[in-house]
């Protein structure tokens, strides 16, 4: 047994045992004949550990949150998951395969910038298989993006006005910044040449970026290059990624509470 220093003569230090962590040398206090032992230090390391586990958990979940209140992903489409999609044919189950090896291997999508152009019907499940991608690479802790073309002309051409918070450049580059950006509707109405430009910018800083994009259109890609610009579409099949062709019955009028 330790005395401890002058001016601290109630209190010595010793060999003290915790019964998680086993002996450890602490100090003991006596107070009107009764003793204070001391905290064993490695308990006290531990709960401020947790402490701090819990604070990253909550930052983490902060994140998880802002990601998502940033995605823009319409109410309709933000429970779409693999798992809730039933493909109607072979072809609709492989492309939901392939879809499902894009999100289990993003990092790698990250570095090839692989993009595709989402090609087919109405209702053949285009939207809810690109914000199943869209919601499970968030999960993850990536970010990403939906907008429809028309959305974004919209914003774009609002930029324009005096005194907008952001100008046309940084607007654009605001949809660059996201790991992954779906783009819906392209081809949807009449685009003049200022408008396709505008979105061949967006694809185009995207690609210089390696910046993993997914376009969703309901015409051919014939008639995208001709609708957008062939250019454009070339920006949607780099990386290894491509056009798929959604080119079977209309999934919603298969599916009952989907």
């Amino acid at each position: 047994m330790k005395q401890a220093a002058e001016g601290q003569k109630n209190t010595t230090e010793k060999k003290l045992n915790c019964e998680v962590h086993g002996e450890y040398w602490g100090f003991v206090m006596k107070i009107n004949g009764k003793e204070i032992k001391g905290a064993c230090p490695a308990c006290i390391e531990d709960e401020r550990l947790n402490e701090l586990i819990e604070i990253a958990k909550g930052q983490k979940a902060r994140e998880r949150i802002d990601i998502f209140n940033q995605s823009c992903v319409p109410k309709r489409f933000l429970s779409c998951n693999f798992a809730n999609y039933a493909p109607t044919c072979n072809k609709a189950e492989e492309i939901k395969a392939l879809l499902g090896r894009y999100v289990q291997n993003f990092n790698k999508v990250m570095e090839q910038g692989t993009s595709f152009l989402f090609s087919g019907g109405t209702g053949t499940g285009k939207t809810t298989l690109a914000c199943a991608v869209l919601n499970n690479i968030m999960h993850r802790g990536y970010t990403g993006v939906y907008v429809s073309s028309l959305n974004y002309l919209s914003k774009i051409k609002r930029s324009w006005a005096p005194n907008t918070v952001l100008s046309e450049d940084e607007l654009i580059e605001e949809y660059v910044k996201f790991d992954l950006l779906v783009i819906d509707e392209l081809g949807k109405g009449v685009y003049s040449q200022k408008e396709k430009g505008i979105i061949f910018r967006l694809l185009d800083r995207r690609y210089e970026e390696n910046k993993p994009t997914i376009g969703i259109s309901i015409h051919t890609e014939e008639k995208i290059c001709k609708l957008v610009d062939t250019d454009a579409l070339r920006r949607l099949a780099t990386g290894g990624g491509g056009v798929l062709k959604f080119n079977w019955e209309n999934y919603e009028k298969t599916q009952k509470g989907f």
